[in-house]
């Protein structure tokens, strides 16, 4: 019995060592991605590693100063903390999201839709997942980046562009598209009203909301 119980409080130190590891990265890496808040134009790179490949995602993004016009805020102008987990979470379980089909599915590519993609994060850590992901049995997948304000997607696009300049990713089809949600629920009654691509279903939707 005494072994027994040196055992469990021997177990129980471990996990607790692994949980206080695990919230210090998570805290470290949220204040890496909130710390330019009130910074102006700053450009970075972001490591995700992945089980998959030898070498880590890395996604270069550049977040321009927050400004308000006509009582909205470009809150999409800087990289979330939660964009950062999301896609570590990704790149270390991409069997999670549908990305790694099995070897006899030869189904169609993914269709990714991120809603709010702001800086574009999320977006292009997944597309260069997938493209990087070797013996693939699924055809080209499309990723769709959305946001509503004219700035922030300016720089979602500039985003893209940097990461791939040759506006090619392997089998991945990334883009921009302009996306306001307070219209989006009533034209999606209507499908056949929704511009490319926003008219065909998605497998997988990423969706970020601000705290009120």
């Amino acid at each position: 019995q005494d072994e027994s119980a040196e055992d469990e409080r021997t177990d129980l130190a471990a996990f607790e060592e692994k949980v206080d590891v695990l919230i210090r990265n998570a805290a470290s890496l949220l204040a890496v991605c909130a710390g330019t808040a009130a910074a102006g134009t700053v450009t970075r790179r972001f490591s995700f590693g992945t089980p998959l490949l030898d070498s880590p995602i890395e996604v270069q993004l550049t977040d321009i100063p927050i400004s308000v016009e006509s009582d909205a805020a470009t809150v999409g102008a800087h990289t979330w903390g939660s964009a950062c987990l999301l896609a570590e979470m990704i790149a270390e379980a991409p069997e999670r999201y549908g990305f790694l089909p099995s070897p006899d599915d030869n189904q169609a590519g993914l269709r990714i839709l991120e809603l709010g993609a702001g800086t574009g994060l999320v977006s292009l850590a997944s597309a260069k997942l997938l493209s990087a992901i070797p013996n693939k049995t699924q055809q080209d997948s499309t990723i769709v980046a959305t946001d509503y304000h004219p700035a922030v997607l300016e720089n979602l696009t500039h985003n893209i562009k940097a990461n791939f300049p040759d506006g090619i990713a392997s089998g991945v089809f990334l883009s921009a598209h302009a996306l306001d949600w307070s219209i989006f629920a009533e034209e999606a009654s209507r499908p056949s009203t929704l511009d490319a691509p926003l008219g065909e279903p998605f497998d997988v939707i990423f969706r970020f909301q601000a705290d009120r």
